[in-house]
């Protein structure tokens, strides 16, 4: 298990938001709509999730450089649509 947020935004469609996703730290797609984030990680795990929702992204990290990766990505997405709130899953 990792620390799990929702991340809430303006967005247009979801194919803008994975063009943001997609630039992020060593991210590859691995299912529709969502990408595993790399930083650190060289196993099978990656450092965090990112997965597309109709009202913004799931996010989970799963080791330490999650966080850093997470900071990125709420700087890209502000700069893209604007304000981004950050709540924790649940």
């Amino acid at each position: 298990m990792g620390i799990e947020y929702r991340l809430r935004f303006s967005r247009p469609t979801p194919d803008d938001v994975a063009s943001v996703v997609a630039r992020q730290p060593g991210a590859s797609n691995s299912a529709p709509n969502t990408f595993d984030l790399r930083l650190d990680s060289q196993g099978t795990m990656p450092d965090a999730t990112a997965r597309i929702e109709a009202d913004g992204l799931y996010y989970c990290s799963y080791r330490t450089a999650g966080g850093a990766i997470l900071g990125c990505l709420i700087a890209a997405l502000v700069n893209r649509f604007g304000p981004v709130t950050i709540e924790d899953w649940e």
